[in-house]
């Protein structure tokens, strides 16, 4: 298999080096330690949060002698005098401290405040509009950056995996396709920064586009389960991921320019990864700049060795396929639990400006640029061919994987007629990708490469009514996109390197054109009622979104004559949503939600050409928004358990889903009424995208929490999914998509300042081969002959901090060293893998 490396100046990247320079800053640590504080005068304080962010107005109180406020940045000063003093250091929404005074150093001294497990006060991010999650009526999980350091992610789609929140399916190890209760790939919608990252060529199946976020720069990740086409429209049918990256921090109380230096390396054993991340943020005033560099580089992963008793040969890797002399060769594999086939390496960059202009605005930019190297795609390589130990694929991977954004935004805060808060982003991405595909024993390689360029505007404005609609708090926008995409197919002759002119083959999307435009409009109120214990929110999208194609004409394929002239299509859409939330008292909390999303057909659906199966996927221009309604029912009860618990929380959650409209692949004649095509000597059957299913999705999620003795945690996530569709002729068949149960039980523990310990149980129920759906993205051909197995991992995490700014974490995942996949997936999961994290600031 061969695979090309990436042209950059990762190439020239030496580990030695880096590492050398992070020893150098290691030592240098104490050297480089500021403050502003005089420790001969008083005890130096920084509140903060866990995920490291300031805390602003914390109050420092010392019973009726001393009282302070934590400033800007989180600093705080209490006189020496006061040593042999307790300090009481409280804020709201947050678990109040009782420190004695004597504990301290006389450095600096960083106070981590601890969110209150019974307030649900963070503040989250909802259709680009900074909400306490306390207000909001919709599911959401917050996963902070203390949670994302504790599992040791080697990459986005990790921490959502890891989480017990939501179920993940890969294809390869370079990869990651997040499910939202039953929805995949463009059903959910992917968000950076308050930018979308759906495009137009999101397909159906297994998305892997994830991963292009750098996880080594995240701030939190915010998941929202459920129907989320109101505030974010076309996509978000089972919910939205939205990734928040650490922003340019600005210094309000300094007029010199203050710095902060983080880096981070990083171990895992699985597949030898080694990852180095670096940023630098200069702030002062008004000013605030930040300069991010993460890259990581895996080999072939190592899977487990405890197979199952009942499919011992299930997930080897036997043999493989290589290039040796000229000639395809299949060769054994000695250790057959590595995956050969799955190693990649990967470089993101961020830079980051936020300016105060003034008191009323803010102007920021984010330019992001990820980019890997070729990735094999693992489950086509290990396709047999048809003869015996034989494969069909010589080569099968992915280009290197690129994505840039340029994002340029606005908030203004100032009472006007129309609006107290406004938001503007312009923004603009670059997308390239790459399918590079060779039959064994063939010398020509076929590559198609996609280029796609997404503009979007979008404005959202926020108003409080004082008496218009009971005095409700209304939200409104507008949102602008634009996609253009690129497509484009070669063959090259792998002997010589000859490259046969473009439009030999069929490309993947419309070989002429294919654009895409959408504008829509919302807008929704929230009001308090009962005394403020209840609040209702209510809204509506209207939308309308069109698609312009046209094709070159080819001898494989007669088109029809409009096909090459062009056709546009226009689709309009209506959404609404309508939920509740009601604190019964300080013990008990209800919610509800009904709403409706969409998911307007884009040029992967409408317009793609795609072979596999002895099958050719041809398009459909006559497909129509897929709908849903979904309604939720949940709560949050606290309890008083008796010993060992302490203050306790359980949630539950019920959902019901119907969509109409289901997209799925029936047999179709070309526009000619052809039902074959004969391509490369293959005769292949002919099917398209039609709309002909309804699909019914309903599960429950169950979660509990608790603090025990001895500084101990307990947590507790339960999921539960189940689908089935209807077909035309009124047929049931089971949903695809739909995970088993899955969860996660993890137990910690900490002490009061410098360390943290978890163990961390995480499993997947076994699904039965008759419940994947047929001819589908469930993969049954990449599982046992019973289905997907069940599985059971243990995982122990350790964190300690070396000193202030200085910690190391280590990490044993799959203890047992099982061998397993994830339901879906092509790729055996990671065996028995030790991690290790290093993290500092100067």
């Amino acid at each position: 298999m061969r695979v090309r490396p990436f042209v950059s100046s990762c190439q020239k990247f030496r580990p030695s080096l880096v590492l050398s320079f992070f020893l150098y800053l290691i030592l240098a640590h104490g050297a480089f330690a500021q403050m502003d504080c005089d420790p001969g005068v008083n005890i130096c304080l920084k509140i903060m949060t866990t995920e490291q962010e300031a805390l602003i107005g914390v109050n420092v109180v010392i019973d009726e002698k001393y009282y302070a406020s934590s400033d800007a940045e989180g600093r705080c000063q209490i006189p020496v005098t006061y040593r042999s003093d307790t300090a009481s250091i409280s804020f709201v929404g947050f678990k109040t401290q009782r420190i004695p005074l004597e504990r301290l150093t006389r450095r600096l001294n960083i106070i981590t405040m601890k969110s209150d497990l019974n307030d649900l006060g963070e503040v989250v991010v909802i259709g680009r509009r900074e909400v306490s999650r306390d207000n909001i009526a919709q599911k959401v999980e917050l996963l902070s950056r203390p949670q994302i350091d504790r599992v040791h992610p080697s990459s986005s789609t990790d921490i959502l995996e890891k989480s017990g929140v939501l179920f993940v399916q890969k294809s390869q190890l370079g990869g990651g396709s997040p499910v939202i209760r039953g929805f995949e790939a463009n059903r959910i919608l992917l968000v950076v920064d308050n930018v979308r990252m759906n495009n137009a060529i999101y397909r159906a199946g297994h998305l892997q586009n994830a991963i292009t976020v750098d996880p080594y720069l995240l701030k939190r990740t915010e998941v929202q389960l459920g129907p989320s086409s109101l505030l974010y429209g076309s996509d978000a049918l089972g919910g939205v991921v939205h990734f928040v990256s650490k922003d340019a921090g600005i210094d309000v109380s300094q007029t010199d320019a203050r710095s902060e230096l983080s880096y981070g390396l990083s171990y895992g054993s699985a597949a030898n990864e080694r990852g180095v991340h670096v940023d630098f943020n200069m702030g002062r005033a008004k000013l605030g700049i930040l300069t991010s560099l993460s890259y990581v580089d895996f080999d072939d992963l190592k899977a487990g060795k405890r197979y199952s008793r009942d499919f011992p040969e299930f997930g080897r890797r036997a043999f493989f396929a290589d290039r040796r002399m000229g000639r395809d060769t299949i060769i054994g594999n000695d250790r057959d639990h590595v995956q050969i086939g799955t190693a990649y390496h990967q470089l993101d960059l961020t830079q980051k400006f936020r300016y105060l202009y003034s008191d009323d605005w803010t102007f920021g930019a984010n330019f992001q640029f990820s980019n890997s190297s070729d990735i094999p795609r693992y489950d086509a390589l290990t396709e047999p061919g048809t003869a015996d130990r034989s494969l069909r694929w010589a080569d099968w991977y992915y280009g290197p994987q690129r994505r840039s954004l340029t994002s340029l935004n606005a908030d203004w805060h100032r009472a006007q007629r129309y609006w107290d808060n406004a938001r503007f982003i312009l923004s603009n991405q670059l997308i390239t990708e790459e399918r590079n595909t060779r039959r064994f024993d063939s010398d020509i390689l076929t590559r198609n490469q996609e280029r796609v360029r997404v503009w979007s505007a979008t404005a959202d404005f926020e108003k409080q009514l004082d008496t218009i609609l009971l005095g409700s708090l209304l939200r409104y926008g507008a949102d602008l996109q634009f996609n253009r995409v690129k497509s484009q197919v070669r063959e090259i002759n792998i002997t010589d390197s000859t490259r046969m002119t473009p439009g030999q083959g069929l490309t993947r999307y419309p070989s002429e054109k294919a654009n895409l435009s959408s504008f829509s409009v919302y807008g929704m109120a929230e009001n308090k009622f009962l005394e403020e214990k209840l609040r209702v929110q209510a809204g509506l999208r209207l939308g309308v979104e069109s698609i312009a194609v046209a094709y070159r004409a080819h001898p494989t394929i007669e088109w029809p004559t409009e096909y090459l002239e062009g056709v546009t299509r226009t689709v309009g859409v209506i959404t609404a949503n309508a939920g509740a939330k009601y604190r019964m008292d300080d013990q008990r909390t209800l919610r509800a939600t009904l709403g409706t999303a969409y998911r307007n057909p884009n040029i992967d659906d409408q317009g793609k050409i795609r072979i596999r199966n002895q099958q050719i996927l041809i398009p459909n221009l006559t497909l129509k928004p897929e709908r849903s309604v979904s309604l939720e029912i949940g709560g949050e009860q606290k309890l008083s358990l008796p010993y060992p618990f302490g203050a306790s929380r359980i949630q539950l959650d019920l959902f019901y889903t119907l969509v109409h409209n289901e997209i799925v692949r029936q047999a179709m004649p070309l526009p000619s009424g052809d039902t074959v095509i004969i391509s490369e000597g293959e005769s292949l059957q002919t099917i398209a995208q039609v709309n002909a299913n309804t699909g019914r999705i309903r599960g429950w999620f169950l979660g509990f929490d608790t603090e025990l003795i001895d500084r101990l945690d307990l947590s507790i996530r339960f999921n539960a999914t189940r689908g089935v569709s209807t077909l035309e002729d009124g047929s049931r068949q089971a949903a695809a998509h739909i995970p088993p149960f899955f969860g996660l039980v993890e137990l910690g523990t900490s002490s009061e300042r410098d360390w943290d310990a978890r163990l961390a149980l995480r499993f997947n129920g076994s699904k039965r081969a008759e419940r994947f759906a047929p001819n589908s993205s469930d993969n049954l051909e990449f599982a046992t002959a019973d289905g997907s197995l069940g599985w059971m991992t243990w995982n122990l995490y350790f964190d300690y901090d070396l000193s202030r700014k200085l910690s190391v974490s280590a990490g044993l995942e799959n203890i047992f060293d099982l061998h397993y996949r994830t339901f879906s997936s092509g790729v055996s999961a990671p065996g028995r893998n030790f991690s290790l994290r290093l993290r500092g600031t100067l």
